[in-house]
């Protein structure tokens, strides 16, 4: 059901989609989402992967806390002229005829609670993991996660019935690792749009980001020995021996 690729100096454990969404699952569920690549998986139980979504809403944007409907053609325009929004990021920002892909990282519930008995240990530091240097500076991605919000459902605020079908797949693909751990997982979730002919080049470099990331969370496991200095923490034991 897996395998054991080399990155870098590293190991990551690879899981395939067509094991992980089972034939009923896709006859059941509608298909404006995909997995793109595969799920990667570290030493410490910790995911990543790249969802696809073929009919994004309008980007929304936020005034104050209020999460509002989204930029329409006209206001992209509006916001290039007022220099708010760069010409050459515009396709960005206008998702008329494009599609959007989430960056989704899971950590369990269990890694969470060790990481954060350590206030070092906290958001600040996993944001940096996730976004510190791993994608071209010329692409615009934001992090899909308000206080106290579910990003998923945030992503999809106002199409709930698509919010659950989100939901379903990334339930699917994360069982085997439920399985594992017998923790649900905390959410850091990452979304880009971008015009379909872009997808040759987007996807690909979000999945090797996804890469990236899931091993630096195993460098920073390993600096720590967290493994060592807790043995109660479930750990994949194809990567820890």
């Amino acid at each position: 059901m897996s395998e054991i690729i080399p990155y870098k100096e590293q190991k990551l454990e690879q899981l395939s989609g067509k094991e992980l969404i089972t034939p009923e699952f896709l006859m059941e569920e509608p298909s404006r989402f995909f997995l793109a690549g595969n799920v990667y998986v570290g030493k410490y139980n910790q995911a990543g992967f790249v969802i696809v979504d073929t009919e994004p809403g309008r980007r929304p944007y936020w005034i104050g806390s209020d999460l509002m409907s989204g930029y329409s053609p006209k206001e992209v325009e509006e916001e290039i002229k007022l220099g708010v929004i760069p010409e050459e990021k515009k396709y960005f920002y206008d998702t008329t005829n494009g599609m959007a892909a989430l960056r989704y990282f899971a950590i369990s519930n269990s890694l969470m609670n060790l990481l954060e008995k350590d206030p070092f240990f906290t958001e600040p530091m996993i944001r940096k993991i996730c976004e510190d240097g791993v994608l071209p500076d010329d692409f615009d991605e934001e992090c899909v996660l308000k206080a106290g919000r579910d990003p998923l459902s945030e992503y999809l605020d106002y199409d709930k019935e698509s919010s659950n079908g989100l939901s379903l797949l990334v339930d699917q693909l994360l069982s085997p690792l439920n399985e594992r751990t017998g923790s649900s997982y905390a959410q850091w979730t990452y979304v880009m749009y971008f015009p379909t002919a872009a997808y040759p080049v987007i996807v690909p470099t979000l999945e090797t980001s996804v890469q990236e990331v899931v091993s630096r969370f195993d460098k920073f496991g390993d600096k720590f020995n967290i493994a060592e200095d807790h043995k109660d923490l479930s750990v994949n034991t194809q990567l820890i021996k």
